[in-house]
Formats: structure tokens, C-alpha cells, sequence
């Protein structure tokens, strides 16, 4: 949804054993993705500044998105209690008809990570049976890449995403900014499965890659 629709809660306003997820991006399209795409009917900001839409036709990226969580619930990480999972998202979350959405997010994103339990990043990858077919680049080829996931998964998306300066700040806060590895206080979020295992011996606020080839493969 859209800042302007009016479907968020305040941080404030959450139960304390909310599991809080940031989502992490690059928007997929600067202007409306097609006619075919349902979105609110305002095509211009009132700066007169072009409307962008962090999706595009088909929804992939939100399909990406509840695919993720879906699938982190099946495995243990967090709760099936879907309201006890919060995600925060910038088009629905920044004030999009502001002076200035991007000033906005600069300002706030410290505080924002820090809130978080988690950053996820949805990947669209149209091309992912190019590089990522189980016969070319298995799960593990990837892990044990040098640079680990980070250059060992090839999505043009996941190489774009670390060009902006944007996603590049948000990730180096998830890793610095102070995060709770209490294991009583995970356990009240109901955080479990490898999750809980990463985080007992990592001891960082964990950030989760979920794009098209995890899709499709059930990965």
C-alpha cells in the first residue's frame, strides 16, 4: 500500500512480542509499472515530481515478500501468528506526498533499523534459471562463494541492489546498530529453527535474501 492510504500502525501502538521486519529494496519501477497495474489513481506527487512504485505489473515483488515470510514461518524462524509480524515498508511507511520522501527516510533510518528484528530483500529476477538453475549454481555453490552470498548470487537485482547508496547505508546500520540477542526475549518473539541458532551464535541482527530463484526452486 501507499503512504496516502492509510494502513499502517505506529511502532508505539505494536504488542511487544512483535517480530519487526525491515524491508529492504530497490523500487522496480520509477514511473507506474502499466495499465494493467491496480494503484491508488494520484500518477504525479504535488511537487510535480513523477509518481514511482517500488513494484511493477504482476506483483512480484510483494508475492516475493509474503513468499518470504511464509516460508520463514513454515521453518520455525518466527511465529505463524501473522499478527505478531510487522513489516515496514518506505512507500507505505514514508510519507510519499511529503517535500521530500528520500529526507524523510535519512533522517529516521537509524531509528527505524534499530527497531527492527530484521532485514529482508526481496529479489525479482526474471533471469535467475540463466545462473541459478540447479544444474549451474546450487544453494551451496552460493554460501561458499568468496564474499559468501554477497557475490556468490549472481540476480542483476542483488548487484543493483548493492550499487545504491541507500541499501548499502540500510545494511551497514542492520550491522552496527546495537541489537537485543537475548535468547529469552527471541523466545517471547517466538524466533526458533536456524534463526535463533544464527542469531545465538552470531549475535547480529540477521539479514535475509528471498528472490525469484528461492521461489521457484522452494529453497
Amino acid at each position: 500500500p501507499r503512504s496516502s492510504e492509510g494502513l499502517t500502525v505506529q511502532a508505539a501502538e505494536l504488542e511487544e512480542d512483535t517480530f519487526k521486519i525491515f524491508v529492504s529494496h530497490r523500487w522496480l519501477s520509477p514511473w507506474w509499472p502499466g495499465a494493467d497495474f491496480k494503484a491508488p489513481e494520484l500518477e504525479r506527487r504535488p511537487d510535480g515530481k513523477g509518481e514511482g512504485h517500488p513494484d511493477r505489473s504482476g506483483h512480484p515483488k510483494y508475492e516475493l515478500i509474503v513468499a518470504a515470510v511464509r516460508r520463514m514461518q513454515l521453518d520455525g524462524w518466527v511465529s505463524k501468528d501473522d499478527n505478531k509480524i510487522a513489516l515496514w515498508i518506505d512507500f507505505a511507511c514514508i510519507d510519499q506526498d511529503g517535500e521530500n520522501p528520500a529526507a524523510e527516510l535519512n533522517d529516521s533510518m537509524i531509528r527505524l533499523v534499530g527497531l527492527s528484528n530484521m532485514l529482508l530483500t526481496p529479489v525479482v529476477d526474471d533471469e535467475w534459471q540463466t545462473w541459478a538453475a540447479p544444474d549451474k549454481k546450487n544453494r551451496g555453490d552460493i554460501e561458499r562463494a568468496s564474499g559468501g552470498v554477497a557475490n556468490g548470487y549472481l540476480a542483476n537485482a542483488w548487484k543493483e541492489y548493492w550499487r545504491r547508496a541507500w541499501c548499502l547505508l540500510e545494511m551497514v546500520y542492520a550491522a552496527n546498530v546495537p541489537f537485543s540477542h537475548d535468547m529469552e526475549l527471541l523466545r517471547q518473539l517466538d524466533v526458533g529453527g536456524d534463526l535463533i541458532m544464527f542469531l545465538r551464535d552470531k549475535g547480529v541482527r540477521p539479514h535475509a535474501l528471498f528472490g525469484t530463484r528461492e521461489l521457484q526452486l522452494r529453497e
